[in-house]
């Protein structure tokens, strides 16, 4: 299995490394070209030793700029960027959008039934009224084409590769099971008896 992961800032870049104890291909990618330069000092990887075994374990991370190379040939894709709050306390979707928009126009290079992972903040309800019509729009088909999980992490700042290893649950939205079954084939690769609840989008 090759996995995409979108974001790399302070969740998403150690879930990359997090996924990379799967064993499977983690293709990773962040449209600030100059990210992956600071990684490690942004994220000091000398104190901080969950981080610095899963950099170390033997799996390596590929990194690129790319993100038509990043989705290539990837079956299943974590979305990890800035939700930033609202005025009104609704969350931004602009930059998952963004990522759906680049998605639909590369979506002839990933697997087919393509699994979307959001691991960002969203609202309640925003998978169906905005995600999926935004794919219907680029004319891809909910259930058909790809699935959507909405698996968000309780992660604190500074623990966060900590909090990623040791969960108290794995929480997924999804009203699909293969994607539900495959998310949990992931999770179960990394982690020893990983306790799941799974609801549905709204939920």
């Amino acid at each position: 299995m090759k996995i995409s992961t979108i974001g790399l800032g302070n969740l998403g870049y150690p879930l990359s490394e997090f996924l990379s104890a799967t064993g499977y291909k983690i293709k990773s990618y962040d449209k600030n070209y100059t990210l992956k330069n600071t990684l490690f000092e942004k994220h000091d990887i000398h104190s901080d030793s969950d981080l610095y075994q899963l950099i170390n374990n033997g799996n390596d991370v590929e990194f690129y700029y790319d993100i038509s190379k990043t989705l290539y040939d990837t079956e299943v894709c974590f979305i990890t960027v800035p939700t930033p709050s609202k005025k009104d306390g609704s969350f931004d979707n602009s930059y998952i959008l963004d990522v759906l928009d680049k998605i639909s126009k590369n979506f002839n290079l990933v697997k087919k039934t393509f699994i979307i992972v959001i691991n960002s903040t969203i609202s309640p309800n925003s998978i169906d009224s905005v995600f999926i019509p935004f794919m219907s729009k680029n004319g891809l088909k909910n259930n058909k084409d790809y699935m959507f999980v909405y698996n968000p992490y309780f992660v604190a700042l500074g623990e966060v590769t900590k909090n990623l290893k040791n969960p108290d649950l794995i929480l997924l939205g999804s009203e699909n099971k293969i994607a539900t079954n495959k998310l949990k084939k992931i999770y179960s690769k990394i982690l020893d008896d990983p306790k799941f609840k799974v609801l549905n989008f709204l939920e």
